[in-house]
């Protein structure tokens, strides 16, 4: 079974925070997975745009792929990953040039960013 899971920005310090989805009535959260039996997981508000599935993927250097993490092929070809409704499948865009996340391909992608820390750069 594929591992459902989703990061954000928490909306308190901009950290990154990794767990399941939570639409309350007045915001949207993500509370961590736990690993220990024994430790209360913590929830985050999060900013909702910055919301991005895990695509159970990894790169070349076992890095996992996230939807929109910017994506960069051997050749140099820079790509993001998005979720394409229509195709109800990951994949990779570059303006009009569209491509397929498989996993065969993970071989020679490396992740080199996301399109959210990008936003803060500009």
């Amino acid at each position: 079974m594929r591992e459902i899971l989703f990061r954000a920005k928490r909306k308190d310090n901009g950290d990154w925070v990794y767990g399941d989805l939570i639409h309350n009535i007045d915001c949207v959260k993500v509370r961590e997975r736990e690993t220990d039996i024994n430790r209360i997981a913590k929830s985050y508000e999060i900013i909702p745009k910055t919301v991005c599935q895990y695509t159970g993927v990894k790169d070349s250097n076992g890095t996992e792929i996230w939807e929109g993490d910017i994506v960069r092929y051997p050749c140099g070809a820079e790509y993001e990953t998005f979720y394409d409704d229509e195709m109800m499948s990951f994949r990779l865009k570059n303006g009009t040039d569209i491509h397929s996340l498989e996993i065969e391909s993970n071989f020679e992608l490396e992740v080199i960013g996301n399109i959210h820390d990008k936003e803060e750069e500009i």
